[in-house]
């Protein structure tokens, strides 16, 4: 059944007890037969399929706003993992949009659904660096993790250290901060590095 269906419940209950955050890889929403034009070499494949694979995340990420389930558990944190932050403003406008054309009644959905974004739902980003503030001001820096997706063969490595400056360096040291580490204890309940 769906993740929203009340099958689920048992597991969604039992991970918000235990403060458990439920992890969306990139392309957890499964990816398409045919998204891709015919007569791509093999790199040139990879590299448009891994493209698609990140809007795959933005399909759990609407799911979950329009679905419900966060209403029936509200702690419940999800975190999209490898999928970046760029997307997220975008489809969180869409959201809000959409809702307000087609839902008049909300249908039953108690908050926006950036409301529900900001108080459920988390996301990681590695290699984008051209507009990282702007995104996570949009996006809401104790909502963003940064990764380095070692050790994947499109890994930030090496120069870990130059991508984290390049992409956080000009933000306020609160938000490295929260964007580095402190999310990610908050969110995975782990010991403070420091």
């Amino acid at each position: 059944p769906s993740l929203h269906h009340e099958h689920w419940d048992p597991l969604w209950r039992e991970a918000e007890t235990r403060g458990m955050p439920c992890n969306f890889h990139v392309a957890s929403a499964g990816i398409m037969n045919h998204v891709t034009w015919q007569g791509y070499s093999p790199d040139r494949l990879l590299a448009a399929l891994s493209c698609f694979m990140f809007m795959n995340n933005s399909r759990s990420m609407v799911n979950l706003i329009f679905s419900g389930l966060l209403d029936r558990f509200p702690r419940m944190k999800f975190v999209s993992v490898e999928s970046g932050i760029g997307w997220i403003p975008f489809v969180l406008e869409a959201c809000e949009y959409q809702m307000a054309e087609n839902m008049v009644n909300r249908g039953g959905l108690k908050l926006s659904p950036k409301e529900y974004f900001h108080r459920n739902i988390f996301a990681s980003y590695w290699f984008e660096k051209d507009r990282t503030r702007e995104d996570i001001e949009a996006v809401g820096a104790d909502n963003v993790m940064f990764e380095t997706d070692f050790p994947h063969p499109t890994c930030l490595y090496p120069g870990v250290r130059e991508h984290v400056q390049a992409s956080l360096g000009s933000m306020p040291p609160a938000v490295q901060r929260k964007v580095l580490y402190e999310n990610a204890v908050r969110v995975y309940q782990l010991p403070s590095p420091v």
